[in-house]
């Protein structure tokens, strides 16, 4: 696909009074109108068919499995394992931090830089997952409290 070159817009030209500058399509020319491939289309077309719900209408895509289950046992164990996942890149990042000069490289001063700046990403990531996952814990708690209150009344 070419793109074509816009125009240099001139400084000059820009305070001039209106009409005198340069326009828009003169500065940015539209994107040339190249006709779509039909194969590429009607594979795109039967692809997104092949992902819509039998009774959706055309164009719409379902976001989950038939065989998939929603209920409160599989959304309590998959949040069991997520979390259980998160403890172990909790503990990883952890006993990585207390051995630093595991990370660093005296012969590699760049390689050591990128090291640092990964473990400072994926450090900063796992500590934010973490305080979510706790927001929502003390959310889910204090709905659940309240739950209870109002049913005891």
């Amino acid at each position: 696909m070419t793109v074509p070159v816009a125009a240099a817009v001139q400084f000059s030209s820009a305070n001039e009074p209106s009409g005198a500058g340069v326009t828009a399509a003169q500065a940015m020319p539209a994107a040339p109108a190249n006709p779509a491939d039909p194969a590429q289309a009607n594979a795109f077309d039967a692809h997104m068919n092949a992902q819509a719900a039998p009774d959706a209408p055309a164009g719409t895509i379902r976001m989950h499995s038939a065989h998939e289950s929603h209920s409160l046992d599989a959304v309590v164990t998959h949040m069991r394992n997520e979390t259980a996942a998160l403890d172990a890149r909790y503990q990883a990042a952890m006993s990585q931090m207390e051995h630093p000069a595991a990370l660093i490289d005296a012969g590699d001063p760049m390689m050591t830089m990128v090291r640092l700046t990964d473990f400072t990403l994926s450090t900063s990531v796992t500590m934010e997952q973490y305080q979510f996952s706790m927001a929502m814990a003390d959310a889910s708690n204090g709905v659940t409290h309240s739950l209870l209150k109002n049913n005891a009344e």
